[in-house]
């Protein structure tokens, strides 16, 4: 198992390059879909080399927008 530390508001994403993987998120805070936000994978001005020919996408991240069109309202406060 591989626990990794993503901050709130750390923009994050991942390439599965066995058949398969388990993923668990534990959020700091109530999961808000109106805060969530997406950034397209193959975004040019990002270049990430995801190192995967034939990738699978969800429909969620097909539809994310470019890195420079993102809402950038996502930082807040961590305090309850």
């Amino acid at each position: 198992m591989i626990i990794l530390w993503i901050p709130p508001g750390f923009a994050h994403g991942f390439s599965v390059l066995s058949d398969e993987a388990i993923f668990h998120y534990r959020c700091t805070q109530y999961y808000s879909k109106e805060h969530e936000r997406a950034i397209l994978y193959s975004d040019n001005d990002l270049a990430i080399d995801w190192n995967t020919p034939n990738p699978i996408i969800s429909p969620k991240d097909l539809e994310a927008k470019l890195f420079k069109d993102i809402e950038k309202d996502f930082i807040y406060n961590l305090t309850p």
